[in-house]
């Protein structure tokens, strides 16, 4: 069973790296974006949709917006930093939510011992609701906190439930 944890934590740990890259990727290009529009000397006025490729577009519905100069250099100075750090948080969040769903999978079945796939479904599915997935952590199976760690599982637990 430590195989598979590993192999869970493992395959978690390549997807939020990758998600890291890829948004450090986001904020090098934004800061690009940002000096070169601090750097314009010229009259300079942005389309939204403008570059967006033909086959990600999302006509009919999309808006196409224009901001002139001052207005991109704000945009790529805090909002467009800001949205890219809170889309990696929650892609992170998510990421850990989905090992946290897989690694009691793996313990319904290899601790608890149960065998019927639909029901673990039905188990982890509702993981979330009622404290399902830390009961089942900390008194079914009476998870423990590595002794050299000053907070607790339940402390780790509550902290990211926050």
């Amino acid at each position: 069973m430590l195989k598979e944890l590993n192999n869970i934590a493992n395959r978690y740990s390549l997807m939020i790296l990758d998600n890291w890259t890829e948004t450090a990727l986001e904020f090098n290009a934004a800061d690009v974006s940002r000096r070169r529009y601090e750097e314009v000397q010229e009259v300079v006025a942005l389309r939204t949709t403008e570059n967006i490729p033909q086959g990600l577009r999302l006509q009919p519905f999309e808006i196409d917006i224009i901001y002139i100069l001052s207005e991109l250099v704000e945009k790529y100075t805090t909002e467009i930093p800001n949205k890219i750090a809170r889309d990696f948080l929650i892609n992170t969040v998510s990421w850990l939510d989905a090992y946290l769903e897989d690694v009691y999978d793996l313990l319904l079945l290899q601790v608890s011992g149960e065998k019927d796939e639909n029901r673990r479904g039905n188990l982890v599915r509702s993981g979330w609701s009622n404290n399902k997935l830390r009961n089942f952590l900390l008194d079914d199976i009476n998870l423990q906190s590595p002794p050299a760690r000053r907070s607790t599982l339940s402390m780790t637990l509550d902290r990211y439930e926050e």
